[in-house]
C-alpha cells in the first residue's frame, strides 16, 4: 500500500510499476480490490518467475506454508525490460520503502522536516517517508549549503574535522546504516601550502535507517504515535585564509509509527 502512495511520482518519471506475490489470482484479487491498488499485481503460484529472477526464498522447506514465497524487495529495470537494480532484504518483515528508493536511486526530496542556518553553512534534513512501519527501511536526506567563499572537509582530510553526521547516542529505536557522501573536490589550499578533499558548493549525505520488527521493541513502542529520531552534523568551515572552530547542528526527524495492516483475505482463499 506504501506503492500506491508513491506510484504518481514514479509514473512522472516516467516509470511503470507493479508488484509480484506467488499468491493465487484470487487472493491477490481479493486484496487488490480492499487495498484499492491501483497498478497491476502479478500471481506467481508457481514461483516460477521469482525463481527466474533469482528471489526465491529458499530457506524455506516444501512443509512450509510460506513455500514459494519471494524475497522482499525491488527489481528495477530500463526500457528494454534489462535490470538496471536490485534491492532486497533476507527477513521477510524487513522491506525498502519505494518512497526510499526514489530518493536514494533518483534524487527525489522526501518530505521537508527541518532547516538550520550557522554563520558558515545552510542545512536542510528531511525524511523519505513521513510515517514508518516496523520493519521498513526508509531513508534520511541532509543537504548542506556552505556559504560564498567558504568550504567543510570531506572524508580523507587530515587536520581538520571532517563533516560527520552521528545519531544520538542515546536512540536504540533505530538501526542507523552507513552514510553515503559524495565525492568532494580537491581544494588547493594556499594557506597549508596543500590540497584537501572539500565540499564548497550544495552537497547531500543520504542515510538509510531500518525500524526492525522486533518484539520487544513493538512492546516498548506500543502506546506511541510517534518516532523521534535525533542525530548531529559536524562540521569545519574555513575561507581562504581563516578556519573557524568546528560547529555542530542538531537534526531531528518526527515520523508517525503506522499499524501493520493485518486484516486477511477471505477465509476461503487463505493458504
Amino acid at each position: 500500500m506504501e506503492l500506491e502512495n508513491q506510484r504518481q511520482r514514479y509514473e512522472e518519471r516516467g516509470i511503470r510499476v507493479a508488484a509480484l506475490s506467488y499468491d493465487p489470482v484470487a487472493t491477490v484479487n481479493a486484496f487488490a480490490e480492499r487495498a484499492r491498488i491501483g497498478y497491476p499485481l502479478l500471481a506467481d503460484p508457481d514461483s516460477r518467475w521469482i525463481r527466474d529472477a533469482n528471489v526465491f526464498n529458499d530457506t524455506l522447506t516444501p512443509d512450509n506454508p510460506a513455500y514459494g514465497l519471494a524475497y522482499p524487495g525491488w527489481i528495477l529495470t530500463d526500457g528494454d525490460g534489462v535490470v538496471t537494480q536490485k534491492v532486497f532484504h533476507e527477513a521477510y518483515a524487513d522491506r525498502t520503502t519505494s518512497a526510499a528508493l526514489l530518493v536514494r536511486s533518483f534524487g527525489e526530496d522526501g518530505a521537508e522536516v527541518g532547516e538550520a542556518s550557522t554563520d558558515h553553512v545552510k542545512v536542510r534534513w528531511s525524511a523519505s517517508n513521513a510515517a514508518v512501519r516496523f520493519g521498513q527501511m526508509i531513508t534520511l536526506t541532509v543537504t548542506v549549503t556552505p556559504g560564498p567563499g567558504l568550504h567543510v572537509y570531506g572524508p580523507g582530510t587530515e587536520g581538520y574535522f571532517v563533516v560527520s553526521w552521528e545519531p544520538d547516542g542515546e536512540d536504540h529505536a533505530v538501526e542507523w546504516l552507513e552514510t553515503s557522501f559524495p565525492a568532494p573536490r580537491t581544494l588547493q589550499l594556499s594557506a597549508i601550502d596543500g590540497a584537501a578533499p572539500v565540499y564548497d558548493e550544495t552537497f547531500r549525505l543520504i542515510r538509510d535507517v531500518h525500524l526492525p520488527n522486533d518484539k520487544a521493541l513493538r512492546e516498548r513502542l506500543a502506546d506511541a504515535e510517534e518516532l523521534v529520531l535525533r542525530a548531529t552534523l559536524t562540521y569545519q568551515a574555513c575561507d581562504d585564509t581563516v578556519c573557524f572552530l568546528p560547529v555542530i547542528v542538531p537534526l531531528e526527524w518526527k515520523l508517525r509509527l503506522q499499524p501493520h495492516d493485518r486484516e486477511r483475505v477471505p477465509e476461503e482463499l487463505r493458504r
